[in-house]
C-alpha cells in the first residue's frame, strides 16, 4: 500500500490534512480530522503545527503496518477486491423474497447510477462514503422510501460481511432513523361515485378499484385474493407488505362488487398485467373528466402500483 499525505487549505489560513491511499490499483481517500495553521505567526500556532504533522506521520505508518501485516495473514480470507454490485445480483437471486425483490434492485441500481460506475470493489467502500449515499438518498427520496431503501442496502451489506466481502460492515454503526410517510389525498365519495358511473374498458379493473376504496387494501394484496380469504361478509389475508394478518369487515358495496363465491382457490379478480392495468385506469380516470382525479398514491390499496398523472 502506498499513502500520500495531501494538506488542503481549507480558509482563514487553516490546513485540513488528507490520505490517499494506493492499494491494488485501488484509490481512497480519506480525512483525518486534523487541522493546523497553514502560516503560524506564533510560537504556539508553530508548535501545534510541528505536532500536528507528526502525529500525521505516525497516522500513516501505522496504517502501512496494518496493511502490511494483514497482506500476509488477514486479508487471505476476504474477498475484498470482489465486486459489490455482482454479490448484490446473486444475493437477491438467492435469498431476498419476492416481495422486496423490486426494491433490492431500485437501490442497487441507486447506488450505481450515484458513483456513475457497473463496479464497486469491496475493499473501496468507506463508512463515509455509504453516509453521503444515505444523505443522498434523503434528499432525493421523499417518505419513508429513502428509509427503506438504505433498510435493504444494510441488509445487503451485512450478509456481505458475514460471507467475508469485508473485514468489517462499513455501515454497521450509520443509524437509519425513519422518516415521517408523505400526506396523502384521499378520493372523496363524490369522485368515487363519478368513477363508479364512469365507463371503463375493463371490468375487472374498475370492480378491483372500486373493491379497494371500499376495502381499504393494497393492490398487491387485492390480486392475491382468493375466494378462501373471504368469509362472511370478512375478508381474512396476510398483507404482502408488511406480512401481518388483517380482518376486514365489508361494507355492502364491496361485497357486491366480488359478485358470486367460486371454488376456495380461485381467485376473487382476474386483472391484466401491472401495465395493462395502469393503461386501463389512466383511461378510465381520464374519461371520467375532473382534474381532481391526478391522484398519485392518492388510493391507499393502490400505492404504489397505480400512478396516474392525467
Amino acid at each position: 500500500m502506498k499513502i500520500k499525505i495531501r494538506e488542503v487549505k481549507i480558509g482563514n489560513n487553516l490546513i485540513s490534512v488528507m490520505i490517499d491511499k494506493h492499494h491494488d490499483g485501488v484509490r481512497t481517500q480519506s480525512r483525518l480530522g486534523i487541522k493546523y495553521v497553514d502560516v503560524p505567526r506564533t510560537t504556539i500556532d508553530r508548535e501545534d503545527k510541528k505536532a500536528k504533522k507528526e502525529l500525521v506521520k505516525k497516522i500513516v505508518a501505522k496504517i502501512e503496518l496494518d496493511s502490511h501485516y494483514s497482506s500476509f495473514s488477514i486479508d487471505k480470507d476476504y474477498k475484498l477486491k470482489a465486486d459489490f454490485f455482482e454479490y448484490c445480483e446473486e444475493f437477491i437471486k438467492r435469498k431476498a423474497p419476492i416481495s422486496d425483490v423490486r426494491t433490492y434492485k431500485a437501490v442497487v441500481n441507486k447506488l450505481k447510477n450515484w458513483i456513475g460506475k457497473d463496479k464497486l470493489i469491496c475493499g473501496a467502500i468507506t463508512e463515509s462514503m455509504m453516509i453521503e449515499f444515505k444523505d443522498f438518498l434523503a434528499a432525493e427520496m421523499h417518505g419513508i422510501s429513502a428509509n427503506n431503501y438504505f433498510k435493504k442496502l444494510k441488509r445487503l451489506f451485512k450478509e456481505a460481511t458475514i460471507a467475508k466481502y469485508f473485514k468489517k460492515n462499513p455501515i454497521e454503526e450509520i443509524i437509519n432513523v425513519k422518516g415521517r410517510s408523505a400526506e396523502k389525498d384521499i378520493l372523496t365519495f363524490q369522485e368515487v361515485k363519478t368513477l363508479a358511473d364512469t365507463y371503463c374498458s375493463n371490468a375487472g379493473v374498475k370492480r378491483a378499484f372500486l373493491f379497494c376504496c371500499f376495502a381499504g387494501i393494497r393492490h398487491c394484496d387485492t390480486i392475491r385474493l382468493k375466494w378462501e380469504n373471504v368469509k362472511d361478509g370478512y375478508i381474512d389475508i396476510i398483507q404482502l407488505k408488511t406480512k401481518e394478518r388483517l380482518i376486514v369487515k365489508l361494507h355492502d358495496d364491496a361485497i357486491s362488487l366480488i359478485g358470486e363465491k367460486r371454488n376456495p382457490s380461485d381467485l376473487v379478480f382476474k386483472l391484466p398485467t401491472h401495465t395493462g392495468c395502469l393503461k386501463i385506469l389512466k383511461k378510465w380516470v381520464g374519461d371520467a373528466g375532473d382534474s381532481a382525479f391526478e391522484f398519485c398514491q392518492c388510493v391507499y390499496c393502490l400505492q404504489p402500483f397505480f400512478r396516474i398523472s392525467v
